[in-house]
């Protein structure tokens, strides 16, 4: 497979040219597993492209499930999110579809489909799930600093995200009634 892969920097086919193709698959596949691989020859495009991309300094030892988990989720949320990825998911839909016939669109053709996209959405819930927590607390640590650091700014509204559902209410509709102030202020002039 990778025979065919057209690497796009000299450095690249140098990398590649050192081993031999098939111990350096081999040798990918073992200590990297296939994400890595994928990771590794999209970063190397991306590279050409873009220049040297920016990477997290971390150790191996050091680094915990929880990191190692946010990192391929990352990863996979990262590729899942770019047209290549919904161009593959098309094409392979209407490759199923084309194959009914030959298949006399049977009950183990419909369960092809029906399994393999059960099974992706299960995987791609966590995925999501663990990217969409990580932003959400970065952008409330990015935006309690820019309370914390402006002062008009009420500190009480750090920890807002603890409020109980009254409490945020009654705060929703005091920041209504200086909207509805402000609004009002500027249609007097």
């Amino acid at each position: 497979m990778l025979a065919h892969i057209k690497f796009t920097t000299q450095n690249d086919q140098e990398r590649v040219s050192e081993f031999n193709k098939k111990e350096f698959i081999m040798n990918t596949l073992n200590k990297l597993w296939w994400i890595k691989l994928f990771s590794t020859l999209t970063e190397c495009q991306a590279e050409s492209k873009f220049g040297p991309m920016r990477t997290q300094p971390t150790t191996p030892a050091t680094e915990s499930l929880s990191d190692h988990f946010h990192h391929i989720a990352h990863k996979f949320s990262t590729m899942m999110g770019t047209p290549w990825s919904f161009m593959l998911a098309l094409f392979v839909i209407i490759l199923w579809l084309l194959s009914g016939p030959f298949f006399g669109y049977s009950d183990t053709w419909q369960l092809i489909i029906n399994t393999s996209t059960t099974i992706v959405t299960f995987l791609m819930v966590f995925l999501i799930q663990n990217t969409q927590n990580r932003d959400a607390r970065a952008i409330h640590l990015k935006l309690d600093e820019l309370i914390r650091a402006t002062k008009e700014a009420r500190n009480s509204l750090l920890d807002l995200e603890a409020m109980t559902d009254n409490e945020m209410d009654a705060l929703q509709a005091e920041f209504d009634k200086l909207k509805n102030e402000k609004i009002a202020a500027a249609t007097e002039f």
